[in-house]
Parts: C-alpha cells; structure tokens; sequence
C-alpha cells in the first residue's frame, strides 16, 4: 500500500510541474510542445517537444534541478557545472515550483530554437489573413511567422478581412 502511494506521490509531482509551467508560460501557442515524464531514478524530465529543456532529481543524496548551461543565467544560484549542464542543489519538490517562472522562460526559449529563425510570413498570407490564424502546416515552424503574431494581435494586412 505505501508504494501505492509513493507512485500517487510521484505521478503528482508530474502533473503540478506540468501545470505550474504552463500557468507561467506567456506564449500558450508553445504549450502543445511540452511533455514532462519522469525517466527513472527519481528524475523529471521536461522536454520540448524530444529536447531536454532541464530535468530535476529528488530521490538520493545529490537532489537537484538541472539545466542547459546556456540558461544558467537565469538562476538566481548555482552550485556545480557539467559540460553541458548547471546543477542547483534543492532539498524538495516544492524548491524546483519555487523556479516555475524561470523554467517556463527556459522552456519557451527552447521551443522557439526548435522553431527555428524568424521569417516575416510565408505564401499562405492571404489565406491566413482569411481563416485569422496562421495556417502553416508544421505546427512547430509556424512558431516562427511574424505575421502569425500579427493575427494573434488583431492585425490583418491582407485578404477579406484586412483591417490595416
């Protein structure tokens, strides 16, 4: 019955990281993109889309978040640096949702990496002007299209329902 409840526990942990993430996430167009599952060994990885953005180990002695070295900025401490990552020592779950703000940035920032460079818009304009979204057929790639934040804000510059 106790391991019963470990798992509850664990399985929690999931589902309140996958939330306080996306209750601090500024851009909901990236949200489809986020998959949080735990991989053994008491870690939590969290990954854009097959990326691992950061990862976060609760069950030893060594207890800690970890993310790119590139993101370590972002932290307000750290304590220890693998080539590709930046440890931050925690003592519980409730540490790693005190950053939850700071890893939606991190994770945001990934996705539009993935995303790739900006481009202004692609040869579906008019049609996305009409249907008031953005019609790129890869998801992940229209994250990039300028005029798709254009739409999102009310700004149509072309097609039937140009208001500019």
């Amino acid at each position: 019955m106790e391991q019963l409840s470990l798992l509850e526990q664990r399985d929690a942990e999931v589902d309140n990281l996958l939330e306080a993430i996306s209750t601090h996430l500024t851009d909901h167009s990236v949200l489809g993109f986020l998959k949080v599952k735990r991989i053994g060994g008491g870690i939590i990885s969290v990954c854009a889309q097959s990326r691992v953005c950061f990862k976060t180990k609760l069950s030893g002695k060594a207890k800690y978040l970890e993310v790119k070295k590139k993101h370590e900025y972002m932290l307000s401490k750290h304590s220890s640096s693998k080539a590709e990552w930046a440890r931050v020592p925690i003592e519980s779950f409730s540490d790693v949702l005190e950053y939850a703000c700071t890893l939606s940035s991190i994770f945001s920032a990934e996705v539009k990496e993935l995303a790739g460079e900006a481009f202004g818009c692609c040869a579906r304009y008019t049609d996305c002007s009409n249907a008031l979204r953005c019609l790129h057929p890869n998801n992940l790639r229209s994250l990039a299209c300028q005029y798709r934040k254009n739409l999102e804000g009310g700004r149509i510059f072309y097609g039937v329902n140009r208001n500019i």
